[in-house]
């Protein structure tokens, strides 16, 4: 069991990893990586000019659990809700657009990325 969530925290630190250099090369800055709240997490916030992109990473290895992206359920886009209106309340935002995107990757035994999808603006306000 332990090693399984030691698992599970390297192969999301590999993704977001993977996340913030594909965000990097396309341009944007990285405001923040595990943008900790007492609610939830943010895993990337990426800036380009005045837009902010707030990132779902989720990445497996394999396809035994399904999709990365199937596992956004409603619970969990509520919870991503909550936690950027959060952040955007606590700073000077205004002029800012913003969305939520998720990055889902499949990586193979060596974690090389087999699958990279980039999905944008996931969650309406």
């Amino acid at each position: 069991m332990q090693e399984d969530i030691m698992n599970r925290k390297v192969l999301g630190a590999l993704g977001e990893e993977k996340a913030k250099h594909y965000f990097q090369k396309k341009g944007y800055t990285v405001v923040s990586q595990n943008y900790q709240l007492h609610h939830g997490e943010i895993d990337l916030i990426v800036r380009a000019k005045k837009q902010l992109i707030f990132v779902e990473v989720k990445t497996r290895v394999s396809g035994q659990f399904g999709l990365p992206e199937e596992s956004i359920t409603y619970k969990k886009a509520k919870s991503l809700m909550r936690s950027v209106k959060y952040y955007l309340s606590r700073g000077n935002f205004e002029g800012f657009s913003w969305q939520i995107d998720l990055v889902a990757i499949n990586l193979d035994e060596q974690g090389k990325a087999e699958r990279f999808e980039h999905f944008e603006n996931i969650i309406g306000a």
